[in-house]
């Protein structure tokens, strides 16, 4: 987003927008009821008969003001601007509070913004709470520094979001938030810990060189549509996954999900999270299966399908069994006496072989008279079972961190 210069200067009670948000006065940190006051105020204020609303808030608030009650609104401001010539902002205006310097704690929690808000180069001294806030048009955070604790919990970005280059110097939360549009921390910086547990994004969210200096948490965060892209950022080895990806891309998309895949493996390497990173690589290889030629798309199939990408173990276990079950029931009809138990031993000998175990456990005595067909299955089972151990063998050394 382009950078927005204020017309209001850094004091925040010279910026029209925040007399408004504050039209009942500035109120402490404990003082609930004149925070709910002015957060009715403003809702009631922008209310529209459509459009979204913030999560949880009253239908009270949703209820436009009358004329009589505008007319009130009106007064307070004025004594809010305390005889300076700063109009009410209209509604129809965007929402400016860039290059504010906030000294004292600042609530919005339960604020519906409806026009685009900007907070470009603003700071926060002290405490900042975005929960709950709906941000019905564009946000931009750009260059702006959060020096205290700061929560964005519940709130919903129903347009296009960005916090390239802001300085997130304390615990950030965006726990619970909802991205519906494309989504920007470039360049970003959280000194402490950020949680984006159960967040939702429902467009393109960028962390190019982003660093993150501490325990950083995706669980249960829904990336909808694309991949986070963190080319050239710096996570911390407290990053915590345990998130959902999109589905396997179109044609068109496939290359964007390589290369995000592939830098999340990469930095996963570098923090010694073997398992994330063996996770990001299966997601890599499923990208690159989408985009190959028809012809080539076998393998990564069958890589898939025998042991999800060398993350499974128990999956070639489960085909091995298979092989050896289904071989042994040729076996059993052909061979006389019939005998299921001998068929099995038979068809685990040559599934296992090699490991050189037939000629210690099958007498060659018990191989005469079968049909030359069944020299032939001998010879597969043990192709695939040689094949089967080595991806047995590959998922327990993924699995157990074997390097």
């Amino acid at each position: 987003m382009s950078e927005v210069t204020s017309n209001f200067g850094s004091n925040p009670e010279d910026n029209p927008f925040y007399l408004l948000a504050t039209i009942d006065g500035v109120p402490a940190a404990d003082d609930q009821d004149r925070i709910n006051a002015n957060r009715i105020a403003w809702n009631r204020y922008y209310a529209s008969s459509t459009g979204p609303t913030a999560p949880g808030i009253s239908d009270a608030e949703k209820v436009p003001l009358t004329d009589e009650e505008l007319s009130a609104l009106r007064r307070k401001f004025a004594a809010r601007a305390d005889g300076r010539s700063i109009a009410l902002p209209s509604v129809s205006e965007n929402i400016n509070f860039s290059g504010c310097i906030f000294e004292k704690p600042v609530s919005f929690q339960g604020y519906v913004f409806r026009r685009k808000c900007d907070f470009n180069n603003t700071t926060f001294k002290d405490e900042a709470n975005f929960s709950s806030v709906a941000f019905v048009g564009d946000v931009n955070f750009d260059d702006s520094k959060l020096m205290k604790m700061a929560k964005f919990n519940n709130s919903i970005f129903h347009e296009r979001s960005s916090f390239c280059r802001t300085v997130f110097s304390n615990t950030i939360y965006f726990e619970s938030a909802k991205f519906h549009k494309s989504t920007s921390f470039e360049n970003a910086v959280f000194e402490k810990s950020v949680y984006f547990e159960s967040a939702t994004f429902g467009s393109s969210i960028t962390f190019v060189n982003t660093e993150m200096k501490a325990r950083t948490t995706f669980e249960r965060c829904n990336f909808k549509r694309y991949p986070p892209d963190f080319a050239g950022a710096k996570l911390h080895e407290g990053t915590i996954w345990e998130a959902k990806f999109p589905a396997p891309p179109t044609q068109g998309d496939a290359s964007r999900f390589i290369i995000a895949y592939e830098r999340l493996k990469l930095e996963m390497d570098r923090l010694k999270k073997h398992e994330d990173e063996l996770k990001f690589f299966a997601m890599e290889l499923e990208c690159r299966r989408v985009i190959a030629p028809d012809r080539s798309k076998w393998p990564f199939l069958l890589y898939r399908v025998l042991c999800n990408y060398g993350q499974s173990f128990v999956r070639p276990f489960i085909w091995l069994m298979g092989v050896i079950i289904v071989g042994a029931l040729p076996l059993w009809w052909v061979k006389e006496p019939r005998d299921l138990f001998l068929s099995l031993g038979i068809s685990t000998a040559n599934t296992l072989g090699s490991l050189g175990l037939r000629k210690d456990l099958i007498d060659p005595e018990t191989l005469q008279g079968l049909p030359d067909w069944a020299y032939l299955l001998s010879g597969l089972q043990t192709v695939l079972g040689l094949v089967l151990l080595f991806l047995i063998s590959l998922g327990l050394r993924n699995r157990f961190r074997m390097r």
